[in-house]
């Protein structure tokens, strides 16, 4: 029989409290596996860049998920290089967050775009991506890499699994 979801937040509860009067160690991470992961829903989440910043190096497509302070730090220098610009990169709590990238790459025009649309929760995350563009009106016809970047809330413990679905393009009317 399975024990109830209060027996086990009861049996972690008392796992951390020995742990830290130093009753015992905790060098094993599965005493720690049996943690409540959040109900399934919505993952919270909030732009840090985006949803339309142009001027980076991302030339292609890129579905990205980061889980640690240096894969961000890689990842912003990469992202700042060509621009002229050397801001520090926004301030993720990677053990309460991770940040999830799209981007569409290289456009020939100031039309296109591309927006996180939601994040869903049920044991892994789905990332729902729009892209969108706009119909009867002029884009610039310039360069643009349309990019955004999402801080999600960690809804279990452990690395994020994360699966990219892409809706249909998405037409602004001017």
């Amino acid at each position: 029989m399975e024990p109830s979801p209060l027996v086990k937040v009861a049996s972690s509860l008392l796992v951390l409290l020995l742990a830290s009067s130093g009753c015992i160690a905790l060098d094993d991470a599965s005493l720690l596996s049996d943690l409540p992961r959040r109900p399934d829903g919505p993952a919270p989440f909030h732009a840090l860049r985006g949803p339309d910043f142009g001027d980076s190096s991302m030339a292609s497509p890129l579905r990205l998920v980061i889980d640690t302070e240096d894969e961000w730090q890689d990842f912003w220098r990469d992202f700042m290089k060509g621009s002229g610009e050397d801001p520090d990169p926004p301030g993720v709590h990677f053990g309460e967050r991770f940040v999830v990238v799209a981007s569409r790459g290289r456009q020939g025009s100031s039309g296109p775009g591309i927006l996180i649309a939601s994040i869903a929760w049920d044991g892994d995350y789905t990332v729902r991506v729009d892209h969108t563009d706009v119909r009867g009106c002029a884009a610039a016809a310039v360069m643009t890499h349309p990019l955004v970047a999402v801080e999600v809330d960690r809804m279990g413990p452990g690395a994020p699994s994360v699966t990219f679905a892409q809706n249909a393009t998405k037409i602004r009317d001017c």
